[in-house]
């Protein structure tokens, strides 16, 4: 098991503009939501048998939505999930999970949870914390195994959509039975403080996010998917359906243990040399104070960038890095039609026009001035895949 543990971690999926810009997350403190709606009231009950769900949905539509600048509460507790939860359209309001939420293992292996087990839907104003440290969301996955028939339907744990002018921070999800936290097609948001446990395999995410002006910071993921064995991959294909863009991304402070991939671009992923330009541009990609080590360094350095030869990369920075290799005595950067600064980054003069470039390499054959080798946060070694991971004690509070 590897954990990654830094100020911004991003899986970046479709059109992202994701350097923060302005104001993030809600204007409003939610201190100010002083109208109670607690769970309790409407049938919820805190004996991990009776679904929650039923109690979530009538809090928000017949009191939350009736009641600006309210806040549903989940009190400290065990509630049980047994049905899909989606809330939708709400604004000026919090969400307070000071208890803890475990889905209903035979309810989504029915179907009766499905594609996201808690989904907050066109928000705005809007802020999902625990007040406690203790709000906690738990999916039960370590119960199916070895058995996975169907998994490909097993639900995400938590969804943000289409929302704007939110946070989501102070809470903990675990052993979810796909994704565990997804924001999606959002704007002005500010994720932070989440600690996620995943199973020991590939395939359940710890964040997943694409929109416009975020900042995500504090954030740790431990798990076995490649999302976090691979620090950072922006991957696309030459030609494509689905044109888009990735600008204006900074991704700062973040250490990294042992990792296969650490700052990684490449725009013919899986060999995929095409001719024609890629539909996915990028620009303007800062990558900042990281340090930490890579597995095999001769193999793969810190820094790989392979640009599309016919549209090139341009603004892509990197800046105070400190890695050194766990396997072996050298680290050999590599990077292709690149354009920015840093390692092996070609610069590019005013009014020039990028032009492809074949590969050039940097390498190092012993650890940077100052390299320290990073030690293994707590989390590590990993879970037994089939038996409960415990919720962990978070390092935010």
């Amino acid at each position: 098991m590897r954990l990654l543990f830094a100020s911004v971690v991003a899986l970046l999926t479709g059109v992202i503009r994701a350097q923060h810009v302005g104001r993030v997350g809600p204007t409003v403190p939610a201190s100010s939501k002083v109208y109670e709606c607690n769970v309790l009231n409407f049938g919820a009950k805190a004996d991990n048998i009776t679904d929650v769900g039923p109690a979530i949905k009538s809090a928000f539509n017949n009191c939350i939505v009736k009641n600006p600048n309210s806040r549903l509460i989940i009190p400290q507790g065990n509630y049980l999930l047994s049905s899909t939860v989606l809330l939708n359209g709400g604004s000026n309001w919090a969400f307070q999970l000071d208890g803890l939420i475990t889905l209903d293992y035979s309810a989504y292996l029915s179907g009766s949870v499905s594609g996201n087990a808690l989904v907050f839907q066109r928000m705005n104003e809007f802020e999902l914390y625990s007040s406690n440290g203790k709000g906690a969301m738990y999916g039960y996955l370590y119960r199916s195994r070895p058995n996975q028939s169907g998994r490909s339907g097993w639900p995400r744990l938590l969804h943000v959509y289409l929302s704007s002018n939110f946070s989501v921070h102070d809470i903990k999800l675990v052993d979810a039975p796909s994704f565990h936290l997804v924001v999606g097609e959002a704007t002005n948001a500010e994720v932070y403080r989440i600690t996620i446990r995943g199973g020991n395999q590939g395939g359940l995410d710890g964040v997943d996010i694409s929109g416009t002006n975020y900042h995500v910071h504090h954030v740790e993921v431990t798990n076995r998917d490649e999302c976090v064995t691979n620090a950072f991959m922006l991957k696309t294909y030459p030609g494509g359906a689905s044109p888009g863009y990735v600008k204006n991304v900074l991704l700062r402070n973040f250490t990294n243990i042992d990792v296969t991939y650490n700052a990684y671009i490449t725009q013919y992923w899986q060999n995929s040399y095409a001719a024609g330009a890629p539909n996915v541009q990028l620009s303007n990609i800062t990558f900042s104070n990281w340090r930490g080590s890579v597995n095999n360094g001769a193999n793969r350095g810190a820094v790989v960038m392979i640009g599309s030869e016919t549209n090139p990369p341009v603004n892509i920075n990197v800046n105070s890095f400190s890695f050194w290799t766990v396997e072996g005595n050298k680290m050999i950067d590599r990077c292709s039609s690149t354009y920015g600064s840093g390692s092996c980054i070609k610069s590019l003069s005013a009014n020039v026009t990028p032009a492809k470039y074949a590969t050039v390499s940097i390498t190092a054959t012993s650890a940077p001035t100052g390299w320290v080798k990073p030690s293994a946060p707590w989390g590590i070694p990993p879970y037994d895949l089939h038996k409960p991971i415990p919720i962990p004690t978070s390092t935010f509070y």
